[in-house]
């Protein structure tokens, strides 16, 4: 790990908090006073491919750098990581926009987004920016 750049390293930390913040609760629905929380493996088809392409990203980063023999598209890594990580961090917003929203019953139920989701929209956001500022050189902007 040596070998990354200080922006490539916020990118590889960011996927890493980005997958981590998976295993966290993501919504939590409160029925009667009991609260049954959910993690992002067990909101959706977006939130598991939305945190996968962002974990993808960080570790194809870090095994390019680490001299790893895998595939390299002919227009460069960095624009394929910058690509993963926008794609992932869309379906993660997909995946928050189409989550319910805060609602009170008058029975005392109720649904709402958790910290899991946050810090995985705060991850994948950062490294979506970052791997956009990396690819810029190479995209010619």
């Amino acid at each position: 790990m040596g070998k990354l750049s200080t922006r490539e390293r916020v990118i590889f930390g960011a996927a890493v908090v980005s997958f981590i913040a998976a295993f966290l609760p993501w919504a939590a629905y409160d029925l009667m006073g009991t609260t049954l929380d959910v993690d992002g493996w067990s909101t959706g088809y977006a939130a598991i491919i939305g945190t996968l392409l962002l974990a993808a990203a960080g570790i194809y980063l870090l095994l390019r750098r680490d001299g790893y023999g895998i595939w390299a598209p002919s227009f460069g890594d960095t624009p394929l990581i910058a690509g993963l990580a926008a794609a992932g961090l869309a379906l993660v917003i997909i995946s928050w926009a189409t989550a319910p929203s805060t609602y009170h019953g008058v029975s005392g139920s109720g649904v709402g987004a958790r910290y899991g989701l946050w810090l995985a929209l705060a991850g994948g956001i950062t490294e979506t920016v970052a791997a956009i500022a990396e690819a810029r050189p190479r995209l010619g902007f």
